[in-house]
């Protein structure tokens, strides 16, 4: 109950994740946007992550979740060339990730997310405390891929810069404090 009122977490359970239900659903047709009574078998359909996550019981076999758009092939060689690279924001953000069981994406996922931190950390201790896109910022002595990758940042890496730059900045106080 901590995330009830969380919008983050809102916005990340009412992301539409790619399904086909195996067994027939009495009385959920109006699910498909049809005239259908029923939910059919292999009936391809986008449901809500919160939805989707409660029908992915064990024990029983509801639906197959399919690969969300943002991870297909081309989206995996992006990121695989370069993590730095990819727009995250105009992907599917917040759709978890953890049901994933292709080991090669799993993999992949990881790696962006190493090496889009370390840019991110990095970032954090050089620039200064409020600017992280192009919008609010007038230091231009950053280049146009730092542009391009500050501009691509999803709301949680977003945050995460934010966390480091007033880290760096606290920390630079304390030195500064330290040295007086």
């Amino acid at each position: 109950m901590d995330d009830y009122y969380s919008l983050d977490q809102l916005l990340a359970e009412s992301q539409k994740i790619p399904c086909t239900f195996n067994v027939k659903i009495p009385n959920m047709g109006h699910l498909e946007g049809t005239h259908q009574r029923d939910i059919l078998p292999h009936s391809p359909l986008e449901l809500p992550f919160w939805l989707t996550s409660l029908l992915l019981v064990d024990d029983q076999d509801y639906l197959s979740v399919q690969m969300p758009k943002a991870f297909d092939s081309r989206v995996r060689n992006a990121l695989s060339a370069s993590a730095k690279s990819v727009n995250l924001r105009t992907l599917a953000s917040g759709t978890g990730g953890t049901w994933i069981e292709d080991l090669g994406l799993r993999k992949v996922l990881y790696k962006t997310l190493k090496d889009r931190l370390e840019e991110i950390i990095d970032l954090a201790a050089r620039l200064p405390t409020g600017h992280q896109d192009r919008s609010n910022r007038t230091n231009n002595n950053l280049n146009l891929e730092t542009d391009e990758f500050l501009n691509g940042l999803d709301e949680w890496e977003k945050e995460i810069l934010k966390v480091g730059q007033e880290s760096t900045k606290k920390m630079k106080l304390w030195e500064a404090s330290k040295s007086a």
